[in-house]
């Protein structure tokens, strides 16, 4: 950021250089977060009849939340991370990679038995397919398998990825939700003022409130609007994962009682593709836990601002604009709450109930 330097103009006997009064052009530098915002002074209410204090209140609104969208810009809330990226990259790869592992060879080294192996085919055979030691045939079924363990892992990894994604968006989400709830003004009411301008001075602070939380949290409510139905098929596939494994596996000891094709699936297979999953779903579930129970802390904060106002009804001696103010509040305060909630596509809010199931 550049500086204006102000003219030089004739130097004086005590050697520094004059300036006339107005002309220093130093511009006010926002690289403290702070400075924007104590500055700010949240608008005050007066009378019902002081019409230019209203106006006044209006105009400072309007600085405050414009000095709110600069401010958040520069923060870099909007931004993820390259740390969580990598966090997350490398402990989904492990999982998934470690769960193809299980489900192609380990479970047979775990078990330390080989006669299913060796029943199901001759040495002949197993020679006859993987070559001899030492030779040529051998190294190229090594290589093979190896191959088919990154293929599978590296397919289920980017079936993973997605959960990935959605817990990134929600972490950025919950860091701007905290820096929300962190620079909002408070409720300020002048001490002589009646009913209704009470009502209306908080009706206009939780619309304010609610388009700063409103810039704050659209790119991440975009993000979460895109990712959250594959998530929830992603989540759904976790579950019929777990369920099929269970059933292959009480199927085997009841064969009269189900069909011999049945008993050719391998559960294991089921078992790692629904472990591969448990991790980042529960990541991304944990995640939305946190964003949501931000936002129950912001409606905590939001009902003790506006609670000496909400303490007691209406009067009856006010009329019915009173009343309709009431009601206008308490349906402010409600959608100010519901607007940044994550929820499923059917509108249920995520929470720990998910995590539980899976």
């Amino acid at each position: 950021r550049q500086r204006r330097k102000p003219p030089r103009g004739p130097r004086g006997s005590d050697g520094a250089a004059a300036r006339k009064p107005g002309q220093d052009g130093d511009e006010e530098d926002f690289d403290d977060l702070g400075t924007v915002l104590s500055g700010i002074s949240p608008p005050k209410v007066a009378g019902a009849g002081s019409s230019g204090a209203a106006a006044e209140a209006a105009v400072e609104a309007n600085r405050f939340g414009d000095r709110f969208h600069r401010t958040f810009l520069q923060s870099g809330q909007l931004h993820i991370f390259h740390s969580e990226v990598l966090a997350h990259m490398v402990c989904t790869s492990f999982v998934v990679g470690l769960a193809m592992l299980q489900a192609l060879h380990a479970y047979r080294l775990l078990s330390g038995s080989f006669a299913p192996l060796y029943a199901e085919s001759s040495i002949a055979d197993l020679f006859q397919a993987y070559g001899e030691p030492g030779t040529f045939r051998r190294l190229f079924a090594v290589i093979v398998a190896v191959l088919f363990w990154c293929l599978l892992s590296e397919r289920l990894y980017g079936i993973a990825s997605i959960a990935n994604v959605a817990s990134m968006t929600l972490r950025q989400r919950r860091r701007a939700l905290r820096f929300t709830c962190a620079n909002v003004p408070p409720l300020v009411i002048a001490p002589d003022a009646d009913e209704q301008t009470s009502m209306r001075a908080a009706i206009a602070w939780i619309e304010e409130h609610a388009r700063c939380s409103g810039f704050a949290l659209e790119l991440s409510s975009l993000r979460w609007a895109v990712v959250r139905t594959p998530v929830m098929m992603l989540y759904m596939c976790a579950l019929q994962a777990f369920a099929g494994a269970t059933f292959l596996s009480l199927s085997q000891r009841f064969e009269p009682l189900v069909c011999p094709g049945i008993l050719c699936a391998d559960p294991l297979a089921l078992l790692a593709i629904g472990t591969a999953l448990t991790f980042p779903l529960a990541v991304l579930i944990f995640c939305a836990t946190q964003a949501n129970r931000e936002v129950r802390l912001f409606g905590d904060s939001l009902q003790e601002s506006i609670q000496k106002v909400l303490s007691q009804p209406p009067s009856t001696e006010a009329g019915d604009e009173a009343d309709v103010l009431y009601v206008q509040l308490r349906v402010k305060a409600a959608e100010a709450l519901r607007q940044g909630t994550v929820c499923w596509p059917g509108g249920r809010e995520v929470g720990c109930c998910e995590m539980v199931i899976l």
